[in-house]
Order: C-alpha cells, then sequence, then structure tokens
C-alpha cells in the first residue's frame, strides 16, 4: 500500500547504514509502469544514491516486459540493479538475451541469481552451459541459490554436498567472470 511504502522510505532515510534496497517478494515487475516508477521515486526523494536492486523472474517468463517505456525507467533510476532468474540454458531464449541487451546497453547491470534444483539444473554440465550462456548474454552470474527449507520442497532441493561439490567443479571449469557466489 501506499502508506507501507512511505513507512518502509522513511525507515531507510532514517538509516544511513541501509547501502542498499532490494525490490523482491513476489515480482516488482509485476507492477504496471507507473506505480514502479511511483515506487522508485518514492526511495529516491529520500536516498537519491541509494543503490536499488530489483529481483525479477518476468523478463525470463514475459521478455515483452523489458519494453523501452521500462529500460528508460530504470535507466533513470541507476544506480540499480536487475536481478533475473535463469535456472537452465533453455530459460535463455532470445527474448531474454534482447532484453538483457536492452537493459545493459542502457546502462542498467542485468546479474542472475540461478536456484539449484534437483532433477532441473543439478548436473555439471547443464550449470556450466548456464553459466557460460549468461556470459554470452550478457548477463553475470551471481548467485547459485541453495533452495529454502520451505515445507513442501524437499523434493527440489539438492543434497548440501552434492551441490557444494558442483560449485567446487564450477570454479574450476569457469572463469571468474562466470563463477556464481
Amino acid at each position: 500500500s501506499d502508506s507501507e511504502a512511505e513507512a518502509a522510505a522513511r525507515y531507510v532515510a532514517a538509516h544511513r547504514e541501509i547501502r542498499e534496497l532490494i525490490l523482491s517478494g513476489g515480482d516488482p515487475l509485476m507492477l504496471d509502469d507507473s506505480r514502479l516508477a511511483g515506487l522508485l521515486r518514492l526511495f529516491r526523494a529520500r536516498r537519491p544514491r541509494l543503490r536499488l536492486r530489483i529481483h525479477t523472474r518476468l523478463p525470463v517468463v514475459l521478455p515483452e516486459r523489458a519494453s523501452g517505456e521500462l529500460v528508460a525507467l530504470l535507466r533513470d533510476n541507476r544506480p540499480l540493479r536487475l536481478v533475473l532468474q535463469v535456472n537452465h540454458p533453455r530459460e535463455l531464449s532470445a527474448g531474454v538475451r534482447a532484453a538483457a541487451q536492452a537493459l545493459g546497453g542502457a546502462g542498467v547491470p542485468v546479474l542472475n541469481q540461478a536456484v539449484l534444483l534437483r532433477g532441473v539444473n543439478d548436473r555439471l554440465d547443464t550449470l556450466e552451459e548456464l553459466m557460460r550462456g549468461l556470459g554470452e548474454a550478457g548477463i553475470r552470474p551471481y548467485y547459485l541459490f541453495q533452495p529454502d527449507l520451505a515445507e513442501g520442497t524437499a523434493h527440489f532441493r539438492p543434497p548440501l554436498r552434492a551441490a557444494l561439490e558442483l560449485v567446487r567443479e564450477l570454479r574450476r571449469r569457469l572463469p571468474r567472470s562466470l563463477r556464481p557466489a
């Protein structure tokens, strides 16, 4: 709500130790451009140089969302980073690549937080292909995320030891610029 957003902006303004604000929880790009612009304006008015990070999956499932208007909106609200969630190399469609190119061309860094999913991307060759494909698309691999311990999701979580081994092997195979944290 507007009142909740205003309270959050006041809080961020009062707490200068906050250096970056992450817009997530659901998908911020589900907001229309005017609502998103208002939210960004609200925080920019309180803290003009606050780093903003928007976590979204929308450009992966609906690349058209990265319209010229949205790209301009994000460009005009820098410093800002857009974090996608591409989990498999097959998701790197021509549309996703075009969206990343448009955003990057506008000076909006595009990062990726992949979720490690059992039976989907928990094989070394799949992850290596994903990381290399992200790099080719102008998207920086940022995080490889082990799924939360949320109830009902255990079947998606690879064993932690296997996940750590995948990360070790990725670090051995990939250049630093393509390694997720």
